[in-house]
């Protein structure tokens, strides 16, 4: 027990260890990939836990895990695209946590299942890029925009930011070296600001900080076995197999929204 909170305190053994799995694979495909984790962890723990407490979890959780990152975003980031980015990012996540804060328990769980389920055929069927060819990304106003769209279903959903900011980052940036430390500056930043509003809100207890703290072996070991993974794996049969099983996923999380599955 720390500061009087047991992590974890209300969940069964079994439950408590299928959230630490959830995490690992998570953290497993974004070792593999290089996509956001949110995406999986937050439709698999909102089918078991409340959907309030899976993004705020997976917020304070991914905080965590970010936060060393910092130095390399700030080193190999573009400074230059980034402010329109991190202004963006900045209004996006307060009105995010205001809709987020006001949306009840089956109205958040249709609105993450539905927001990612967009998120996911959007990956899959190259949406993006199609969208992203009828836009002059050299207007000023796009990046804000962008940053705007992804820090909203980001904040409300817990998930699919990267999806969205990796089509101007691929457009805006020179090399890889400045995509992946941008990327990274945008994740670190949006991560922060993100907390920072979800705890002025109240959503952020001791209880839920010793339960993401705990999360943190589940995230490395993650990490590590995704490395595997992309070496000894076919990388697009696989990809693909968990883009079916996230749409099954958010698919359950609407109908349970929608009172159409038994709770538990």
């Amino acid at each position: 027990m720390i500061f009087g909170c047991t992590p974890f305190d209300g969940l069964s053994i079994n439950l408590i260890i299928i959230v630490l799995a959830i995490n690992w694979f998570g953290y497993t495909l974004r070792g593999a990939f290089g996509f956001g984790a949110g995406l999986p962890i937050v439709l698999f723990m909102s089918l078991i836990i409340p959907p309030h407490q899976a993004v705020v979890l997976h917020a304070s959780a991914t905080l965590v895990s970010q936060v060393q990152l910092l130095p390399q975003g700030v080193r190999d980031g573009d400074w230059k695209i980034s402010k329109s980015l991190l202004l963006g990012f900045f209004v996006s996540t307060i009105f995010g946590v205001f809709i987020f804060s006001s949306l009840e328990e089956s109205q958040l769980k249709i609105a993450m299942g539905v927001l990612l389920l967009l998120v996911i055929i959007a990956d899959m069927t190259d949406l993006r890029g199609h969208i992203a060819s009828k836009i002059d990304f050299r207007r000023a106003i796009v990046p804000f925009s962008y940053a705007g769209i992804a820090g909203v279903i980001g904040t409300i959903a817990g998930g699919g930011t990267g999806y969205f900011l990796s089509v101007y980052l691929k457009w805006a940036t020179d090399n890889p070296k400045s995509f992946r430390g941008t990327g990274l500056l945008m994740s670190v930043f949006y991560a922060s600001w993100r907390f920072i509003v979800l705890a002025i809100a109240g959503w952020i207890s001791w209880q839920l900080l010793l339960n993401a703290i705990s999360l943190i072996p589940a995230i490395l070991l993650g990490g590590i076995s995704g490395r595997l993974v992309s070496e000894r794996m076919s990388t697009p049969a696989f990809y693909r197999s968990v883009q079916i099983l996230l749409i099954l996923a958010a698919g359950l999380l609407v109908a349970k929204g929608l009172g159409l599955m038994p709770e538990g």
